[in-house]
């Protein structure tokens, strides 16, 4: 835990200082989404700024994970939430290699699948991603597969029905995001 905490913060301190003394020199806006979301009955909406090879990203999500992800037999898993992310392309620009820093917030409900109950919880995350994006060659569309690491501040198992949802506080994230730069 204390390691992932170190690398959290020479992450933050190196994207803090290292940026306010970069001229501006390219700029770019985007729009992305995460199409496994939706094939999970959710949804993924994100827009971002891009400059010097940076990029700051804030968007909102939700789905349904799956029990084979979950492991919680006779639970139904859903969120719903926002967050932000902020990477930098390790080349410069705005593709190719890059790693970020990521939080958000998410309103979590589980479903007892014997009952109509729910129970529900507001959990609070940060994590560091890698990942790469790949410029298509179809105009400005793009393709960026990644995989983060969070940690849930609040992660505590949660009781409905005598049947217990395990949350672990670490959280492997891997997914792909497809989407269109301006």
């Amino acid at each position: 835990m204390k390691k992932i905490k170190v690398m959290l913060h020479t992450l933050v301190l190196s994207f803090v200082f290292g940026f306010p003394f970069t001229p501006v020199t390219a700029q770019q806006l985007d729009v992305e989404i995460d199409p496994i979301a939706y094939a999970l009955e959710g949804f993924s909406v994100h827009t971002a700024y891009g400059v010097n090879g940076w990029r700051f990203d804030l968007g909102v999500y939700g789905l349904t994970l799956p029990e084979a992800v979950h492991g919680n037999e006779g639970l139904t898993a859903r969120f719903v939430g926002a967050g932000w992310k902020m990477d930098r392309f390790i080349k410069g620009g705005s593709d190719g290699a890059f790693l970020g820093i990521d939080g958000g917030v998410s309103r979590k409900v589980i479903e007892d699948n014997d009952t109509p109950d729910t129970i529900q919880r507001l959990e609070y995350s940060m994590g560091g991603r890698i990942g790469y994006r790949w410029m298509t060659g179809l105009g400005n569309l793009y393709v960026t597969p990644w995989v983060g690491l969070g940690y849930v501040f609040n992660a505590k198992d949660m009781e409905i029905n005598d049947k217990v949802f395990e949350n672990s506080a670490i959280q492997p994230f891997p997914t792909v995001h497809v989407g269109w730069r301006f």
